[in-house]
């Protein structure tokens, strides 16, 4: 018997409508989509698939199968007090699957009061024994801070476990870590890897498993059709990237369709065509992009053709759980960028030494040294930072495929804001 159902509380699955931490992208290309962790964890993580059966084949009693068929009937009628009192009698004869099932149950609060502590406590007892989809929920735990403290390392240990058994949303996240650097060494090639082993993967027909299975495969699509885009872990291939987009996009991937939008938008590989572009953006707004609806406002007024000032929002790639937007506005007549985050903004004039001109979060300090400060500005590559004995910070904005980047980090994306909206 297989079944599929999130962990999470019910409240805790909607952000941005979309996987992403998916529900992400948030894909990210590492990062260029962020959005939280706990609603993608809510759709696609924990997944009891086919691992839940062949534990229950291999080691479980007759009398604790029967348990778990009762608790797994009383659960989908809703008798959630019901459910968690027979998967807590299997649980205490020492069935992982029964462990895995009442731990997330507590995590939830469905069927007994809520209990972070003991909800961990009997997923580490499912992971002791090898169950993989534990090590999966354990590994987005800690990625995410969801009821335990945040550990990039620990993250990546849980989630390399559950993805060597073919788990299609703890490689997608692994790949994340990797494309990000959270607790392990950035690696494009990496993460591109990962991408695909969870893009590869094929959605069955039932229901649940499509439910839980659908956005993470699409999301990875996503992914690796940006990775194509931006060069990231492997050689530009304008011909991929659109064929893995149009497998996210026909999947139902918001994201998927804006970026073939922007494949249309400039003409990347193919013909340039604005009317499909448009038709694309429109489809992406339809299904929630807050970027796709910026880029439509930008091409019904053409702001993104004026030849003065340049404002941009570009989302967070700092590898933070939730979205962070930033405002670049940029005055190449003066080679002047300003740099502005919800707490912070930085401002940046080409050719000046000394200190950045900075107000607010402590985390850019490093660069408050004096330096050599430079804003290079071409027609699809702006780049600006400064350059000083305490290290070197430099973000680069690629107009065309709508990336930034700092100090060559995961990208997030960049869109163009109307002219008429000043911040």
């Amino acid at each position: 018997m297989k079944h599929y159902r999130p962990f999470c509380s019910s409240e805790q699955t909607h952000i941005n409508a979309k996987p992403t931490d998916a529900s992400q992208f948030r894909i990210a290309v590492g990062n260029f989509r962020r959005r939280s962790l706990r609603a993608f964890i809510a759709i696609t993580l924990s997944i009891v698939g086919g691992y839940g059966g062949a534990a229950r084949a291999q080691s479980s009693s007759g009398s604790v199968q029967d348990l778990l068929r009762q608790a797994e009937a009383a659960y989908q009628i809703g008798h959630y007090p019901e459910a968690a009192a027979l998967f807590t009698k299997a649980a205490d004869q020492g069935d992982a699957t029964a462990q895995f099932e009442i731990g997330t149950m507590y995590m939830s609060g469905k069927g007994v009061e809520k209990n972070c502590a003991t909800g961990v406590a009997s997923l580490l007892k499912a992971a002791d024994q090898n169950f993989s989809p534990a090590h999966g929920a354990l590994g987005a735990m800690y990625r995410d801070g969801i009821c335990v403290g945040r550990d990039d390392p620990t993250a990546v240990t849980w989630l390399l476990k559950a993805a060597n058994t073919d788990d299609a949303a703890a490689q997608f996240l692994l790949a994340q870590m990797y494309a990000a650097g959270r607790g392990v060494a950035p690696d494009d090639k990496m993460a591109m890897a990962w991408f695909l082993k969870a893009a590869n993967h094929q959605i069955a027909t039932t229901e649940f498993h499509a439910q839980a299975l659908k956005p993470v495969v699409t999301s990875a699509q996503t992914s690796v059709g940006v990775m194509y885009l931006a060069g990231k872990g492997v050689n530009p291939d304008y011909g991929q990237a659109l064929n893995w987009l149009q497998k996210a996009a026909n999947g139902g991937n918001p994201d998927a369709q804006y970026w073939i939008g922007t494949i249309y938008e400039f003409g990347l590989g193919l013909a340039k065509d604005v009317a499909e572009a448009r038709v694309r953006y429109q489809k992406a707004a339809e299904l929630g992009s807050d970027l796709a609806k910026t880029k439509l406002a930008e091409l019904k007024d053409g702001s993104g053709n004026n030849a003065g000032t340049i404002n941009l929002v570009c989302d967070d790639v700092t590898g933070g759980g939730q979205p962070v937007k930033s405002f670049v506005f940029i005055d190449p007549a003066s080679k002047y960028v300003k740099f502005q985050e919800p707490k912070n903004t930085m401002e940046f004039r080409d050719g000046v030494f000394g200190k950045i001109v900075t107000r607010g979060m402590a985390y850019w300090m490093t660069y408050q040294a004096p330096g050599q400060q430079f804003v290079n500005i071409g027609n699809d590559v702006i780049t600006f930072g400064v350059r000083a004995k305490s290290g070197n910070l430099v973000i680069k904005i690629d107009r065309r495929l709508g990336l930034w980047s700092v100090n060559g980090g995961a990208p997030g994306q960049c869109s163009v804001l109307p002219s008429k909206r000043q911040f």
